[in-house]
């Protein structure tokens, strides 16, 4: 694994070559260890447990000074808030992990999710495979572990439509993912726009379809050039 540390700056022009020589994580063994840890390099602290399951994935919203923390556990997906006080201390926003879905199928699935400060809630993304091809989901769940209804991105059952990845601006939300048919050998990302309480913006739109596979697709919010 990689921790580098140094410039934020420029960890997006070398983040490609260091996660490309990682050791890989995951179901397809694609999910590169390696991530920017700061502009020292230093790690405060020693390694404490937070909770049992797998594929964790950590989300600071700077609005409410938390981390959202995904992850799952027993083929359930499971969203947690956590706030940090000092080195190896921290303290649960969520009285307890709340239970966002329960997959319908037996492939481990991962759940990422982005702060919608304007609605005080969370909003979470998760795909669930194989029965259903690969249909990617949203829901918006909040700290009281109030949960909105399951949204269904995608809904064409003959292609893929997994690992969604969502960042919220000002005005909406932007869903992406990998998409992907075997049969035609058309393979590329999907994306869908919402709004800040999950409801999708028109349609699924594509870009990059071609005969490549492309893996783990990322999105992130830039405030200055909105």
């Amino acid at each position: 694994s990689l921790m580098p540390g140094g410039s934020a700056a420029a960890w997006p022009h070398i983040r490609a070559m260091f996660q490309a020589i990682a050791a890989k994580v995951g179901p397809n063994n694609d999910i590169p260890c390696c991530e920017w840890v700061g502009p020292d390099g230093v790690l405060r602290g020693t390694p404490f447990a937070l909770v049992s399951g797998k594929y964790p994935v950590l989300k600071y919203a700077p609005g409410e000074d938390t981390f959202a923390l995904n992850y799952n556990s027993g083929g359930k997906g499971k969203f947690a808030l956590l706030r940090y006080e000092a080195i190896n201390s921290y303290t649960w926003v969520t009285p307890a992990p709340i239970e966002v879905n329960a997959q319908k199928y037996g492939v481990d699935t991962y759940h990422y999710s982005a702060h919608v400060p304007s609605r005080g809630h969370h909003l979470v993304v998760w795909w669930d495979a194989v029965v259903n091809q690969g249909q990617s989901f949203v829901r918006s769940v909040r700290a009281d572990g109030t949960l909105g209804s399951i949204v269904t991105l995608t809904g064409n059952l003959s292609d893929v439509f997994d690992l969604p990845q969502i960042a919220c601006g000002a005005a909406e939300c932007l869903v992406v993912g990998k998409h992907y048919n075997d049969a035609t050998r058309r393979f590329g990302t999907w994306g869908r726009w919402l709004d800040f309480d999950g409801n999708p913006i028109g349609g699924t739109f594509f870009f990059q379809q071609n005969t490549d596979v492309h893996d783990m697709v990322e999105v992130a919010y830039t405030p200055a050039q909105n």
